[in-house]
Formats: structure tokens, sequence, C-alpha cells
């Protein structure tokens, strides 16, 4: 385990790097909090980020390292783990590795601390997808406490708003043909679109642009018993979803009526309507990354903990709500 300081021309965190996975792959985690805390957040970073790569992680290790309860110092520690599918790997993995990594990052924590301590995941983007399928097949499921997803859009349209319906069709279409043709292993084109120009399979492709895929969980297309099939696993369990309200990956015409499908997406994870688990939050304003609205976000994932994971009173704020975070 070495100490390290992340820096290099962006603001400084200062932590521990150890490895969580050995084999098949060296996969390292980076800690921040201590070494013994009262609770455990894991980061799931989106296509090309990984460690550090989100801005409001800063605010939010110092949160969770200054978290007091009833008066009293329970400091939290933040896991960021590099996944094979960090970074620019996203094409050549998939949500079945991620949840495999994931088990084991969680494995290298002490049974102690995940059987009697908070635990909750934050997942950017698409690895808010990672934590629908880990919730669903990790081995560690039973032991978190609470879920929080950030920016849980659809690949798809995002993909669509910025290459077009017409040149996503055809390059799915190929991955497609490649998968059935059981090349699905291949890699596709360079020059295919909506993968920021990263090497990537035509598994991974179809599954990234198709619909009904396993990485298409979000779309504003999807009916509401589709998504209860694909969310409806997580009834019982505290979920935050939060949503940008400025998210560049999200195409006009959803943002326009987001406020309804952030309502069917929390409902379909609630199983029904109204049961408390979930709760949909519209930050005004924010992009996708949030790095416009860092304060808003930690402020919220605070008291997500707070009052849905540990069960404080919620007539009782022990943070003020920030008034561009909308909740529905």
């Amino acid at each position: 385990m070495a100490s390290v300081m992340a820096s290099a021309g962006f603001p400084a965190l200062e932590g521990r790097i150890r490895l969580y996975q050995k084999h098949p792959s060296t996969l390292p985690v980076f800690e921040v909090g201590p070494e013994k805390p009262s609770g455990n957040v894991v980061f799931i970073p989106g296509l090309t980020d990984g460690p550090l790569g989100l801005s409001y992680l800063h605010n939010l290790s110092e949160e969770l390292q200054n978290f007091t309860l009833r008066d009293v110092h329970t400091p939290f520690r933040l896991l960021m783990p590099t996944l094979s599918s960090s970074y620019l790997g996203f094409g050549v993995s998939s949500l079945e590795q991620d949840v495999k990594e994931i088990d084991a990052l969680l494995n290298s924590v002490p049974m102690g601390e995940r059987k009697n301590n908070p635990l909750v995941l934050i997942g950017h983007s698409t690895g808010c997808q990672d934590l629908v399928r880990y919730m669903r097949h990790g081995a560690n499921a039973k032991y978190v406490s609470g879920v929080i997803f950030q920016a849980p859009v659809s690949d798809r349209e995002g993909m669509e708003l910025e290459h077009g319906k017409e040149a996503i069709a055809k390059a799915r279409e190929f991955a497609e043909s490649e998968c059935a043709a059981g090349r699905g292993q291949e890699l596709m084109p360079r020059s295919t679109p909506g993968v920021f120009n990263t090497p990537i399979t035509c598994e991974r492709y179809a599954s990234l642009s198709g619909r009904m895929s396993a990485d298409d969980m979000f779309s504003s297309d999807l009916t509401q018993d589709e998504l209860g099939d694909i969310l409806g696993h997580l009834t019982g369990v505290p979920c935050l979803w939060v949503f940008s309200g400025d998210d560049e990956y999200v195409p006009p015409p959803v943002k326009a009526n987001y406020e309804s499908l952030a309502r069917r997406i929390a409902a379909a994870a609630d199983g029904s309507p109204g049961k408390g688990k979930s709760v949909p939050v519209i930050v005004e304003g924010g992009n996708h990354a949030l790095d416009n609205r860092c304060t808003d976000f930690v402020c919220t994932v605070m008291d997500f903990i707070e009052q849905k994971v540990l069960m404080v009173d919620e007539s009782k704020y022990l943070r003020t709500f920030t008034s561009r975070s909308r909740f529905l």
C-alpha cells in the first residue's frame, strides 16, 4: 500500500493505493479516508472515466471524512477502483466483467465492515448500468445499504444525438451481423461513431447502441413494463436517482419532459409509485458530470446517506438541500 498525492495541474487528493485484484489482471483502488471507517462509499465511473475522473469527488471525499452524526465524528472512506473498463478500456470489457471486479473490490473490504457498516455505491453515467447489474448479480449486493445513480442516461440516445440515428443504426447493424456470425469479440472499425474513437468489440457496440440490450436501461422509449423488468430487483433498496437538468447527452425532446422520465425510472425501481425507497432528483442546470454543480450534488448525497441510509429523522436536516436540487 502506498500513500499518494494525486495532482498534476488539478486539485490534489491525498490517499492510499492498494491492489484489490491480482488475477486475471492487476487492479488497484485509490482510497481516501480512515483505514478503519464508520462506513464505505464506492465510486464506479462511466465511459472514459476512472478514479478522480469527476470534479465532485474531491468535495465528496472531504464531506465523507468530516461526517458528523448526532455530534459524533463518523468518518466514511471513499473507494475509487480502477476497473478493466476504466478510462478507454470500456470497449473491450462488459457489464458482466465490471460486476466481477466490483465483487473483487468488495471482497477486499473486511467482512466486518461489509456486514456491520454502511456501504453505499455511487455510479456515474454508464457506471449506473454497472450498479443496476451488480445489485442483481453481485455476491456482495446483500451488504449494500444504498445506491446513488448520477446521470443515468441512455447511451443509445446519446450516441444518436451526437452522430445521428442513421449513422448509429448502420454501425449497429454491422456489429449485430458480426455477433450473429460468431465474431462478437472482433473489433469494430476505428471510424465507428459514438465511442470517442476508442477500440470497441462488436458485442459491446451492439450493447451500447441497441434497444433492450444489456446496456440499455434508461432510454426514454422503454415502456414501464420494460423498465420494471430492468430495475424491479431494486425494490426495497434505498436509491437516489440524480438527473442533470442540462445533460449534454440527453436529447432536447427528452429533457423537455425529463421529470416524467425521472419519475418513471424511480417508480420502476420502487416496484410501484410512492414506496419511498427510490428518490428522483433533477439538478437544475447541471451538466452530465455535474462539474458545474459539485456542491449541489455532494449536499444531496450527504442528505441521502443521513436520511435514507442511516435513517436520521427526516424532519431534522443536518444540512440544507440546495435550491438547484429539485426533488420530485
